[in-house]
């Protein structure tokens, strides 16, 4: 299994995608580097705190699922040139800087783990 070095997942992140909607927040992934297979709750840390995985939602277009359904039996797919809107229901973010750190587990590369900063909007 290749691991995926955290520089290069960053790459998945829209710079610029992370907004506040009226029950939490939101923000955008795309993937421009390789198919894989979700096969572990999506987790977040946002901010130096654990967002519970039954709060997030993943929505790729065509179904929403969450983040705590996702498992080897319930996978979700992350093809290339797709995007996923990732939806935090939480308290609203305040403007400026934040720091986003997203882990999840896949078939093909195993543990995937990132660090990004965007600003709220």
């Amino acid at each position: 299994m290749v691991s995926v070095p955290s520089f290069i997942l960053k790459k998945l992140y829209v710079k610029g995608s992370l907004k506040n909607k009226e029950d939490g927040y939101r923000f955008e992934l795309k993937n421009t580097l390789a198919e894989a297979t979700v096969i572990t709750p999506v987790k977040l840390n946002v901010d130096g705190r654990d967002i519970d995985t039954r709060n997030i939602s993943l929505d790729n277009g065509k179904e929403k699922l969450v983040s705590a359904e996702i498992s080897q039996s319930k996978p979700v797919k992350f093809l290339v040139g797709t995007s996923i809107i990732v939806e935090v229901k939480d308290r609203q973010l305040q403007q400026g800087q934040h720091r986003i750190d997203i882990r999840a587990g896949s078939k093909e590369f195993g543990e995937l783990s990132f660090s990004v900063q965007d600003s709220a909007q």
